[in-house]
C-alpha cells in the first residue's frame, strides 16, 4: 500500500510540474529500494526537466537498459542530448521512440528538428509534414514555416502559412506571418 501511494504522489508531483519535490521523493523512494524502476524513471525524467541533462542522460541510460521498449524514456534522454547541442544523439534517440510509439506527431517535430540543426533540410522537411499530418497542434505548421525561411524559400513559407491558418484557424500567428510578407 505505501508503495503505492507514493508512486501516486510521485506521478501527482511530475504531472504538477513540481519536479524538485518529485526529484526529492524517487531518491528517498530509492534509498528504501535501489531496485524501484519507477522511481529512477522519475529520478531521470526530474533530472532532465530540472535541467541536469548529464545526470540525467546517465540515470535514463540506466532506465533504457533495464526496459527499452517505454518510448518516453527515448525521448527524454533525447531532449537532454539535444539541450547540450548533440543533435545526432537526439535524432537517435527520437527515432527509437518512434519505433515503440510510431504515430507520436510530438516526437516527429523532436525528429524534424534534430536532423534541420544537423543540415538535413530533406529529411527534416519529411519529418515534419509527417508530425503535420498526424498532429493536432500548429507547432510542427510553425516550425515548418521557420524552416522553409531558413531555406529561403518564402512563397513555400507562405503558403504552409496560410494552410495553418486554415486548419487553426484561432492561431493567431498565422495571421502574423501572413500579414508580414
Amino acid at each position: 500500500y505505501l508503495c503505492r501511494q507514493r508512486m501516486e504522489t510521485l506521478q501527482t508531483l511530475f504531472t504538477n510540474g513540481t519536479y524538485d519535490k518529485c526529484f526529492e521523493l524517487a531518491i528517498k523512494t530509492l534509498e528504501n529500494n535501489p531496485e524501484d524502476f519507477d522511481a529512477l524513471c522519475y529520478k531521470g525524467t526530474c533530472l532532465a526537466k530540472l535541467g541536469r541533462h548529464v545526470e540525467a542522460i546517465d540515470v535514463l541510460t540506466g532506465c533504457i537498459s533495464l526496459k527499452d521498449d517505454l518510448f518516453f524514456l527515448w525521448v527524454t534522454r533525447g531532449d537532454s542530448f539535444y539541450e547540450l547541442k548533440d543533435f545526432s544523439r537526439a535524432f537517435s534517440d527520437y527515432w527509437v521512440s518512434l519505433q515503440h510509439e510510431a504515430t507520436n506527431g510530438a516526437v516527429m517535430d523532436k525528429c524534424a528538428r534534430a536532423l534541420f540543426l544537423l543540415g538535413d533540410e530533406k529529411f527534416a522537411l519529411d519529418y515534419i509534414q509527417r508530425a503535420i499530418k498526424v498532429g493536432e497542434s500548429p507547432e510542427p505548421v510553425l516550425v515548418m514555416i521557420n524552416m522553409l525561411d531558413r531555406m529561403k524559400f518564402p512563397s513555400y513559407a507562405l503558403s504552409v502559412a496560410r494552410m495553418g491558418a486554415s486548419k487553426f484557424p484561432t492561431e493567431k500567428r498565422f495571421v502574423e506571418i501572413i500579414k508580414s510578407r
